[in-house]
């Protein structure tokens, strides 16, 4: 049995539509979810949709010890905190925790012990941020700290793929004004390359955000992504070919 902790893995879309077609297919791994995609107009974001979707699936099942042909299964439930509704929101899965995120480029899936809030984002490093970002996004101790020029930029996106993170942990999504979390360092965290978490998010109100866990992943040059999570477990990548294998059974526990 391995550690107890975060698994996660990032792959392109391109990658994983060569890994359903050697699998079946989108809907042998998703089932009636790949119907899902048609509301996209745009290609790229059907296929990042898809990608996404069945990396999520894929990895939850190599988890829960569910071979990778019967992924399409496992029930994802969704639930929008704001509004109630089914068909968006925080995804679900019975016996863990769960987030994905996708950009046309990359998608990321992560999967942590049932009772862990986690949060994952992924962002594509634009080469200007929009108009209005720093008032949008940052809080105004950010905003002051905040330099120019490409590294200014980048530490802007670091910044922007933690507080997505924090409030995909939990369930608030953009209800939430990213302006009002703040990234701060977290001196008192060990960092590893296991353990990543090297910031906390400061949130008075709405209080679930205050004090969750941060850390940044390995996304390859042109991509930023961010993990947040209620306990600094250890963190673990695993490529896409390997949720294809047999399955592990090695669910995180708490």
């Amino acid at each position: 049995m391995e550690s107890p902790g975060i698994l996660y893995s990032l792959a392109s879309p391109g990658e994983m539509s060569l890994l359903a077609a050697g699998a079946g297919g989108w809907h042998s791994l998703l089932g009636t979810q790949a119907d899902l995609a048609g509301r996209y107009r745009h290609d790229d974001d059907a296929a990042a949709f898809l990608a996404s979707r069945t990396l999520l699936q894929l990895l939850a099942a190599h988890l829960l010890g569910v071979p990778a042909q019967q992924a399409a299964g496992l029930e994802v439930g969704r639930c929008c905190r704001s509004c109630g509704s089914t068909d968006h929101g925080k995804p679900r899965i019975a016996g863990l925790e769960v987030s994905l995120s996708r950009t046309r480029t990359l998608v990321l899936a992560a999967a942590a012990p049932a009772g862990t809030r986690l949060g994952a984002d992924v962002e594509l490093v634009p080469e200007a941020v929009f108009e209005g970002f720093d008032q949008t996004v940052l809080s105004p101790a950010e905003q002051r700290r905040a330099g120019g020029g490409p590294a200014g930029r980048r530490q802007r996106m670091l910044l922007w793929t933690a507080k997505e993170a924090a409030l995909k942990a939990t369930g608030h999504g953009l209800a939430v004004e990213p302006s009002l979390l703040s990234v701060e360092d977290d001196a008192g965290t060990g960092r590893s390359a296991a353990v990543p978490f090297r910031a906390r998010i400061r949130c008075p109100d709405p209080g679930e955000l205050d004090g969750l866990r941060v850390g940044w992943v390995p996304a390859g040059d042109r991509h930023l992504a961010a993990l947040a999570c209620s306990d600094p477990l250890p963190v673990r990548a695993i490529a896409p070919s390997r949720l294809l294998g047999p399955c592990r059974g090695n669910q995180p526990s708490g």
